[in-house]
């Protein structure tokens, strides 16, 4: 058995489970969070969106398909965001292929880049290429909503609250 922790082989053990075959082995999130995290001083994203580097923004990323095929389910998410950015509260929406594909597929597209003209307080990006630019952002964000598998955990690992926009 493969323990991500000391804590958990314990808990295994305690319920019964062997000694002998039971390995701890590290949680790959959590792990490449930390070391990101160890790296964060060196990224260059806040050169790229000094707008960010205060902090106090809320980071949006929407790319599950079961969100981005339903219109209903991506306008519920989108609108909670548009009325953040009406309101005046910092947002960055990193746009996946997904993400573009629903904003075009639900004509949400030019609204979107109005938004931009409109407010600097909105950030639309393509996903970053370097992890580590992802989370020294995700380090200073106020809140991440995101409908992404993993993001839960890293957002956990460095203590920033984590909304998961699922239904």
């Amino acid at each position: 058995h493969l323990a991500p922790v000391e804590l958990d082989r314990e808990f295994m053990i305690n319920e019964g489970f062997s000694e002998d075959c039971m390995f701890v082995v590290g949680n790959s999130v959590a792990d490449a969070t930390h070391e990101a995290l160890e790296r964060a001083q060196q990224s260059t994203v806040f050169d790229r969106h000094p707008e960010l580097a205060d902090g106090n923004f809320v980071r949006f990323c929407i790319h599950r398909g079961e969100n981005c095929i339903n219109e209903k389910r991506f306008r519920a998410i989108y609108d909670a965001m548009k009325s953040l950015i009406l309101d005046g509260r910092k947002v960055l929406l990193i746009s996946l292929f997904k993400t573009e594909q629903a904003l075009e597929n639900f004509g949400l597209k030019e609204e979107v880049d109005q938004l931009v003209k409109d407010h600097d307080n909105f950030i639309y990006s393509p996903v970053w290429a370097e992890y580590v630019d992802v989370i020294a952002a995700m380090n200073k964000a106020a809140v991440c909503a995101t409908d992404s598998g993993s993001m839960q955990e890293e957002m956990n690992v460095m203590g920033v609250p984590c909304v998961t926009l699922r239904f």
